[in-house]
């Protein structure tokens, strides 16, 4: 499965930059047709997620679940991405029509930020967590916080780290729905689908490294087991949407 649904949302600048071209379309199904048959079956397997015993005392719980609901989330979150695209060459060729690409984006976003609330229940999943407890045993440098961010923000180790979301991974992907949205609305189909220059990304990876770690932290749910419920039905709700808009 990984290698048919790679993390996409960890290289959303250069997805975004690549042409939507008959070969990547032809690709990006052959990928969903392969997920198609199981789709159905993993809003029931986020509802059995909500009926475990997470926030009850378990560590060994509570990690498997937050686990295997980011699986879930970011495999399903590429499946959406590529929907996404597949709708865009669909909207080229009078198949689809605008609402229909802005609904597909949607999905993108809500199962992007349904994956953040997931990784927030965790902190093996935050660089904030991380820091706590080197500052527990060491001193540590000032400028350590830039380091750490750049070890977390360099392309070879981005992964599911709940501080890249909000200042990151979801301002690269609105950037995106940006472009697209408004190549949409123009209606112009006879172009290549594809940014004439690249999008301008620079300035959120600026504001990432400006702002202060702490700002990024997750927040601290008054009831974890609740958060966990609400945030594994909200997935389940969001693979419902992607296929009710294929």
């Amino acid at each position: 499965m990984h290698g048919t649904f790679p993390n996409e949302f960890r290289n959303l600048a250069a997805f975004a930059s690549r042409e939507v071209t008959v070969k990547r379309v032809e690709e990006m199904k052959a990928r969903c047709d392969a997920l198609s048959p199981y789709l159905a079956q993993l809003p029931v397997l986020c509802d059995a997620l909500a009926r475990l015993p997470f926030g009850q005392g378990s560590p060994f719980v509570d990690r498997d679940a937050v686990d295997l609901a980011r699986t879930i989330a970011g495999r399903i979150f590429s499946y959406s991405l590529y929907q996404y695209v597949i709708a865009q060459d669909a909207w080229m060729h009078g198949k689809k029509d605008v609402p229909a690409v802005t609904e597909a984006g949607t999905c993108c976003t809500d199962l992007l930020t349904v994956l953040r609330d997931i990784l927030a229940l965790h902190e093996d999943f935050s660089i904030n967590a991380s820091m706590r407890k080197l500052a527990a045993v060491h001193p540590i440098n000032p400028c350590f916080e830039q380091t750490l961010k750049g070890n977390a923000e360099n392309s070879y180790c981005r992964t599911y780290i709940y501080e890249l979301f909000d200042p990151y991974y979801l301002p690269q992907l609105a950037l995106y729905r940006g472009w697209v949205e408004e190549r949409v609305a123009g209606g112009d189909t006879q172009r290549p689908m594809k940014p004439a220059q690249p999008l301008p990304m620079e300035p959120i990876t600026d504001a990432f490294y400006a702002m202060p770690l702490a700002e990024m932290a997750p927040p601290v749910a008054d009831d974890r087991a609740a958060a966990f419920q609400k945030a594994v039905a909200a997935l389940g709700d969001g693979i419902r949407s992607c296929i009710r808009s294929k």
